[in-house]
This record gives C-alpha cells, sequence and structure tokens, in this order.
C-alpha cells in the first residue's frame, strides 16, 4: 500500500524572477509542499511470504531490506516518468524533486517528495488568452488531458487579474501596480496523492516483486 503524508514548508523565492524588486519586502512567499510517500512491503508480495518459509529468519530480513531499498531508489524514476504522463512536465523537473529514500520499522520504505509549485510559464506553458483587454483569460497547459483556463481573478493571491509578463503569469497583490507575486500550479508533491496516485502505486508494487525475486534467487542459492 502506497500512503501519503502532506507537509507545508514556506520558503522565499525570487531567484529566477525577472521582477524579482517588485515582490515586495523579503520577496515572494512560496508553498513548499511536501509529502512522505510510504511504501508498506506487508501488502506484498508472495516472494517475500515464501521467503519465511525457505530462508533463515537472518536472510528474511536481509532480503527484506534490500528488496526495500531498491524499491526506494526505483521511485524516483518511477515517480518522474509516471506525472509526465498526466501533467506537461519534464521528467527532470519531476524526478529532482525526489529525496533519498529511507527504511523504517524495517517494513516500510519512506520517499520524501518536496517541491515548490510548479510556475505558469516556465515549467506549465502558457497556451494562449482570449477576449478582450478587460476580460482576458489566460489558458495554461497543465494536466495532459487538456488545456486549462485560469480563473478571471486569483482569489487566493489578492483578488486581482493574472496578467503575462516575460515568459511568466503573475497576479497583483493590491489595487496597487506593486507588489506582484507568480502564479503557480501543482507542486510534485501533490502529484502523487492526485491523478498519478495509482499507477504510482501500482509500479512500486511491481519494482518491490522484481527486486524481492531477483535477491530471493541469490540469497536461496547461497
Amino acid at each position: 500500500m502506497l500512503k501519503c503524508y502532506r507537509q507545508e514548508i514556506w520558503k522565499r523565492a525570487t531567484k529566477g524572477c525577472p521582477f524579482s524588486r517588485f515582490l515586495g519586502k523579503g520577496g515572494a512567499v512560496m508553498a513548499r509542499v511536501g509529502v512522505d510517500i510510504h511504501i508498506d512491503a506487508t501488502q506484498a508480495l508472495q516472494t517475500l511470504s515464501e521467503a519465511q518459509k525457505l530462508l533463515s529468519p537472518g536472510k528474511c530480513r536481509e532480503l527484506l531490506l534490500l528488496t526495500l531499498t531498491d524499491t526506494g531508489r526505483a521511485a524516483k524514476s518511477v515517480i518522474g516518468d509516471t506525472v509526465t504522463e498526466d501533467y506537461v512536465v519534464t521528467k527532470g523537473w519531476a524526478a529532482d524533486k525526489v529525496g533519498f529514500p529511507q527504511v523504517s520499522g524495517g517494513l516500510t520504505v519512506i520517499v520524501p517528495v518536496r517541491g515548490s509549485r510548479g510556475v505558469i510559464g516556465p515549467v506549465y506553458p502558457i497556451a494562449g488568452a482570449s477576449g478582450g483587454k478587460k476580460k482576458r483569460r489566460i489558458k495554461a497547459s497543465i494536466v495532459r488531458s487538456g488545456v486549462s483556463t485560469l480563473p478571471a481573478k486569483m482569489s487566493n493571491q489578492g483578488g486581482n487579474p493574472p496578467f503575462i509578463g516575460k515568459g511568466m503569469v503573475y497576479t497583483r497583490k493590491t489595487s496597487k501596480r506593486y507588489p506582484i507575486v507568480r502564479v503557480v500550479g501543482l507542486g510534485v508533491p501533490q502529484m502523487p496523492i492526485n491523478r498519478s496516485k495509482e499507477k504510482i502505486e501500482k509500479k512500486l508494487l511491481a519494482e518491490m516483486e522484481k527486486s524481492a525475486t531477483r535477491h530471493f534467487g541469490r540469497l536461496f542459492g547461497g
């Protein structure tokens, strides 16, 4: 079973922003959303169940540890590949948000996924705009299933309309011209608990089974 535990970390972000001097004191505050993906080996795996009958307790523990370690290492590639099937992001950008796995309690591997939400423009492509100057609606490619139309007003970021500048989408925090903030879509940590969760779980369990079978053959033969 794949379980996700959500966290939020806040950071200030100005790097790479052409309007950084107008983002207000200290820069724009962006949410760094995080999840810890827990991959539970107790689901498993026929191979691990059979191993208990044929291997010593010490070799069973070794098999479990090797299997969980391999599965955790595979998570970076699996998550990077899978979220790009559902979201319009690059594999490298997605995989870069997956941290180093840790084995916990002997039965679970914990894979940390961290990262700020993807900015509309550099991460999620701007797909155009429609309407006149006062009622212009900006479109962005966020999910593979279709183009998303941004709200007419960004209610969670000051209540003003979004606008395009220097290849990014911004909105004003107040009725004044500045400060402005970048408009963002989903971050990678949200993807395993949304559209991509079932696919990621299926692929990671397959990796676990493959690893367990390989290591069982070596340990049993030895």
